[in-house]
C-alpha cells in the first residue's frame, strides 16, 4: 500500500497556491528484523597424549620376557619361609617340611613354600602312594625335610660328594637342594611350561628323600617316569611330573 501525503512546496516570490502543491509518495516504513544474538561455539580440546609410538617403541607380544638374573654364587645364608600348612590327609606318617631360599636370589621364600606345598599336597604326588602327609612348618620349627633353593655354587657345595656342575639339583641327607637356575629357567624337555617343570623338580628330589632311585624311559611315546632324570632330557618318552 502507498500513502499519499500533500506537502506545500515553497515558491520563490509568492505564497504557495493549491496548484503549486505537489503530491509526494512515501513508501511504508521498512521494519528491520531484530538480529539474533551470536553464540560463541564450544570447542572441545583433547588432551595431548604425546606422539604416536613408533614400531620400535611398541611392545612385541611375541617377544619373551627377559630371563631373571641369577647370581652364580650367594652368601650361603637363608631367608626361611614363615608359611605353615598341614596336609588335609587324616592318616599316614607325618613329614614336617621347611623351605629356605638363599639370600640375594629373586625368589620369595613364602611364595616358594606355597608352591611346594601345593605340589606335595596334590593327590598325584607322594602322599597317597607312600601313605604319608607333608606338614609345612614356618621358621623356628623343627623339620624332617628342608627344601633349599640356592645359587648354583651353593647347590654344588651342599650336594657334595655328588657333582651337580652348577646346573643340577640333588637330595643330600634330610635336605633337598634345588638349583635356582632350574627353579627359574626350567629345562628343555618342558619348554616354557614352568609349572609342570617345578612339579617334576620338587617331586623328583623328594622322591630321592623317600628312597627312590633313578629310572629310564620304558618305551617310545610313553610317559617318562618321575624318577627319570628329565632335566637332562626324556629321550623318546613324554615329560611327566607326577609319581602317580
Amino acid at each position: 500500500m502507498v500513502l499519499a501525503l500533500t506537502v506545500p512546496v515553497a515558491m520563490a516570490v509568492r505564497a504557495a497556491t493549491p496548484q503549486d502543491q505537489a503530491t509526494i509518495a512515501i513508501p511504508d516504513a521498512v521494519v528491520e528484523p531484530t538480529p539474533t544474538p551470536s553464540v560463541t561455539p564450544t570447542v572441545e580440546v583433547e588432551e595431548d597424549e604425546g606422539p604416536e609410538p613408533t614400531p620400535e617403541q611398541r611392545p612385541d607380544p611375541k617377544k619373551k620376557a627377559e630371563p631373571p638374573r641369577i647370581p652364580e654364587r650367594g652368601p650361603g645364608t637363608w631367608q626361611t619361609s614363615r608359611f605353615a600348612a598341614e596336609s588335609d590327609r587324616g592318616d599316614g606318617r607325618t613329614v614336617r617340611v621347611r623351605v629356605r631360599v638363599e639370600k640375594t636370589l629373586p625368589i620369595k621364600a613364602d611364595d616358594a613354600a606355597k608352591e611346594a606345598a601345593k605340589i606335595l599336597h596334590d593327590d598325584r604326588s607322594w602322599q597317597r602312594s607312600e601313605n604319608l602327609r607333608f606338614d609345612f612348618v614356618g621358621s623356628g620349627d623343627s623339620a624332617d625335610l628342608t627344601i633349599n633353593i640356592a645359587t648354583p655354587a651353593t647347590t654344588d657345595k651342599n650336594c657334595l660328594p655328588a657333582r651337580t656342575g652348577g646346573e643340577l639339583s640333588c637330595r643330600n641327607g634330610n635336605e633337598v637342594n634345588l638349583n635356582a637356575k632350574r627353579w627359574l629357567l626350567g629345562a628343555r624337555a618342558y619348554g616354557d611350561d614352568m609349572e609342570n617343570y617345578r612339579r617334576y623338580l620338587v617331586n623328583h628330589e623328594v622322591g630321592h628323600f623317600l628312597g627312590h632311585g633313578h629310572e629310564g624311559c620304558p618305551a617310545a611315546g610313553e610317559r617318562a617316569p618321575l624318577m627319570m632324570q628329565q632335566t637332562k632330557g626324556v629321550g623318546k618318552c613324554k615329560p611327566y611330573p607326577w609319581p602317580n
